[in-house]
């Protein structure tokens, strides 16, 4: 996959609003479901769909703690500033 592919990949993965407002909560630190359902008011079963959305497009990872799963921003997606992600090929800002 060229780098024009990726791109367009993790521009079209944050293309959701839903998974937009995750990306910036997870830029404040690691979070379970349960977490995120407090401030994104959406069901349970979609918060769990738009979180294995980024997980399989390379931007989010997970981390089992005791009985919960933590999701965070993969370090590389992590611009230079509490407000920006670097997709690799560009950068958003928020």
């Amino acid at each position: 996959m060229s780098i024009n592919e990726k791109c367009v990949s993790k521009l079209s993965i944050l293309s959701h609003e839903t998974r937009l407002k995750v990306v910036r909560e997870l830029m404040r630190g690691s979070a379970t479901v349960s977490d995120l359902l407090k401030r994104i008011p959406i069901e349970q079963n979609l918060m769990s769909h738009h979180l294995r959305i980024l997980r399989d497009g390379g931007l989010v990872k997970t981390q089992r703690i005791g009985k919960n799963i933590c999701y965070s921003l993969i370090e590389s997606v992590r611009g230079t500033s509490d407000e920006e992600v670097d997709l690799g090929c560009c950068k958003l800002s928020f």
